[in-house]
């Protein structure tokens, strides 16, 4: 699973939240299945949304090479780097999608619509190539990216709250 590693919030990785609490500061997270925020421990690897009790992915996601899977969900950032190249039949971020590289939204025959979804910022790079729907609370496309089709919806999902846009 070398296409997907943690993000150690690199020079490709936007500012989180997360990132600038302190050892003994609770981290904010937003939950992908049911879009609540509520916060758990700094030191957390795995934990359980305290609203509807499914299981969640902590670490942003980061594609450096070329995959194919059918959905990507986290409670953090999904974010495509300039040579990455990721086709998904549904993307959940909790914080927001970021791509610099090519991301391909393709549902199966007779599935629900393939989308990206984010309760955060849909931001697209300079050299971003984008082709499906997404679903955010902001857009953002640099000069030069690239969209080959889909629809765009501003809103936040249902129960979610407005984060702030990373600088």
């Amino acid at each position: 699973m070398g296409w997907l590693r943690p993000s150690l919030l690199g020079p490709a990785t936007p500012p989180r939240p997360a990132a600038a609490a302190g050892p003994g500061e609770p981290r904010a997270l937003r939950c992908y299945h049911c879009w609540r925020d509520f916060t758990i421990s700094p030191r957390a690897v795995s934990a359980r949304c305290p609203l509807c009790t499914k299981g969640l992915q902590l670490a942003d996601v980061v594609v450096t090479g070329v995959r194919r899977t059918a959905q990507v969900q986290t409670c953090g950032w999904v974010i495509v780097e300039p040579k990455g190249h990721l086709t998904a039949s549904r993307i959940e971020a909790g914080l927001g999608v970021r791509v610099m590289g090519e991301l391909r939204l393709a549902g199966a025959v007779g599935a629900a619509a393939a989308a990206a979804i984010t309760a955060g910022p849909l931001i697209l790079g300079p050299s971003a190539r984008w082709a499906g729907n997404g679903s955010a609370s902001r857009l953002l496309i640099d000069e030069g990216a690239v969209i080959e089709g889909g629809r765009f919806a501003i809103q936040i999902p249902v129960g979610a709250q407005l984060a702030p846009i990373p600088a």
